[in-house]
């Protein structure tokens, strides 16, 4: 990876995977059953997934495509622990690539920072969760990643304009066009 693609995105996906962190450390056994914003997913599978989350961009960078249909493991405690375990070796991969990673770091922060939110508005977070980029708007992710904006208004078009939820199953439903091998041209 262009170490000047590396400095641009890192500090983002690691900002997202840090507030995420921050408000798993938030969520209480008695409040697992509580809804969220996702209509189809209470406290406790929401943040299940997203502990569950940076395993599977780990698969994605690592090359491999994750089952985002599979159930991921239940968490009973300590849920801002376990995700940090695996933002870590999320964060440890990124910093081993020496060409563009196969997922593109926006879409990353995208999945982060939208069941952040729903799970913050779901427990209570104190103060509103900041999105990833440190804008409220959510322009500081599309202003370092433009081409982020662009898919994202496409996955919203595909998605017949459903919320955050439907959006993102519908962009895990599109394949990403193979770059060209620059060694083959």
């Amino acid at each position: 990876m262009s170490t000047s693609t590396q400095s641009e995105t890192l500090p983002v996906l690691v900002r997202a995977l840090d507030q995420a962190g921050d408000v798993l450390d938030h969520v209480h056994a008695d409040r697992l059953g509580d809804p969220t914003p996702c209509s189809d997913w209470d406290v406790g599978r929401l943040a299940d997934h997203l502990v569950d989350s940076p395993v599977a961009f780990l698969t994605m960078v690592r090359g491999d495509r994750p089952d985002w249909d599979a159930p991921p493991p239940h968490v009973t405690e300590s849920w801002g622990a376990a995700f940090r375990v695996h933002a870590d070796d999320l964060v440890h991969a990124w910093h081993e690539l020496t060409e563009d990673p196969p997922v593109p770091a926006a879409m990353i922060v995208s999945e982060l920072a939208i069941h952040t939110w729903d799970l913050a508005t779901a427990i209570g977070f104190p103060g509103r969760a900041p999105r990833p980029g440190g804008r409220r708007d959510g322009a500081g992710v599309h202003a370092r990643q433009p081409e982020a904006g662009a898919a994202r208004r496409g996955v919203r078009r595909r998605a017949g304009g459903a919320g955050g939820c439907r959006q993102l199953r519908a962009a895990r439903r599109l394949r990403r066009p193979q770059r060209p091998n620059p060694l083959t041209r």
